[in-house]
């Protein structure tokens, strides 16, 4: 991959779902730093070491499962204050979820089978004022949930 890169035919390099061990080792053993890191991040699984550490190496962090991996039914879409945050400023549930992820300089991978909810997923265009940040950022200290598959378990 860092030949392509050094040779022009990839503008960038990214791993997916590496935890800081992954990384550091990766980095003992690569001369270029990767660029982008793709990992499940939304409020309930923040991985707030891994986006530190993360940003202070220069990897961009892209977060998939931004939603939760069941949509309506995941208790993500059902959080008390996910829902309350929403209704307050007359936003969708998803739209909530992804501009978080936006606001910590994330980008996102929303996933939808709705033409519907694709464009609803671009309505983006507003900031979640920073007291319901703040009740986003610690909604994973009573309501803390994995959706995806651990990547610690990996070698």
């Amino acid at each position: 991959m860092e030949e392509y890169y050094k040779s022009g035919k990839l503008r960038s390099i990214g791993v997916s779902n590496f935890n800081i061990k992954h990384l550091e080792d990766l980095l003992e053993n690569s001369n270029i730093i990767p660029h982008v890191n793709q990992v499940e991040i939304h409020p309930h699984y923040p991985q707030e070491q891994l986006a530190e550490y993360c940003k202070n190496k220069g990897i961009h962090m892209q977060a998939y499962s931004s939603l939760g991996q069941e949509g309506p039914s995941s208790d993500l879409f059902n959080s008390p204050t996910v829902v309350k945050i929403a209704q307050s400023l007359n936003k969708t549930i998803p739209q909530i979820l992804l501009k978080w992820g936006l606001q910590h300089g994330y980008s996102v991978l929303p996933k939808s089978k709705n033409s519907d909810h694709i464009k609803d997923n671009f309505k983006l265009n507003f900031t979640i004022p920073e007291e319901y940040m703040i009740e986003l950022d610690t909604l994973h200290k009573t309501e803390a949930k994995k959706y995806a598959w651990d990547p610690d378990t990996v070698i």
